[in-house]
């Protein structure tokens, strides 16, 4: 039988309408569940098949802590040893220091020119203050002073605090200039404004002169005195 492409358009096209609909519907359905099988069956084949497993990794060895080096232990060894002698160091203050320590005025201390001291006493280590003056730390202790002026310094000798009834000043030795002047707490500013009302004379001031005294009165001029006579 002759099956080429125009025998089959010119048999379609001789049978009656509703054949050939039903001839399309009929091949479209034949090729659709065609295509379906098909498509299961690839799905099969991949659904089965093995994937391909990874290597296990192994979990990374754990790093051994490194030996500190010998040095490094001296060194280590050497700084708690230094931290310690200053800790001995600034316990060992006198007896006479600590009183003085109780006198030192604390807080805060407005000065001349806009700046600020503060001065603040370490609870842990009696006599010791931590005062700050333009942004900087100093740790201070009581020195004993001949003046009868309250007197702090640092260890390294560079700094100095004076505090008098009335007024305290921070003195840069190094430098050899005053960092902060005028400043006063608020018994310091109570004795300024006293002092203010009722001055008291300073040291150069010169003594008062003390009243002449009142010459002795002696008889007219020329008088001559009686002088006791004898008895016989």
């Amino acid at each position: 039988m002759n099956l080429s492409l125009p025998f089959v358009l010119n048999t379609l096209n001789a049978l009656p309408r509703v054949a050939r609909v039903l001839l399309c519907a009929t091949a479209c359905l034949t090729a659709g569940t065609a295509f379906a099988q098909a498509d299961a069956q690839k799905k099969a084949a991949q659904g089965t098949a093995k994937p391909a497993t990874k290597p296990a990794t192994k979990p990374a060895a754990a790093k051994a802590p490194r030996a500190e080096s010998a040095s490094r232990v001296e060194a280590r060894s050497t700084a708690s040893q230094m931290a310690a002698g200053i800790i001995a160091a600034e316990t060992a203050l006198t007896p006479e220091e600590l009183a003085i320590a109780e006198q030192v005025h604390v807080g805060d201390h407005p000065c001349e020119l806009g700046q600020l001291m503060q001065v603040r006493a370490d609870d842990k280590m009696p006599g010791y203050f931590d005062v700050r003056v333009q942004r900087k730390r100093y740790r201070m202790f009581p020195v004993l002073s001949r003046t009868g002026a309250i007197r702090l310094e640092d260890r390294k000798g560079e700094a100095l605090l004076l505090q008098l009834s009335n007024k305290s000043m921070f003195i840069d030795q190094k430098a050899g200039r005053r960092l902060a002047d005028e400043c006063m707490s608020t018994a310091q500013a109570e004795v300024a404004s006293a002092l203010k009302t009722n001055p008291q004379p300073g040291l150069l001031d010169a003594p008062s002169a003390a009243p002449a005294a009142a010459p002795a009165q002696a008889g007219p001029a020329g008088a001559a005195q009686d002088t006791p006579r004898k008895a016989d």
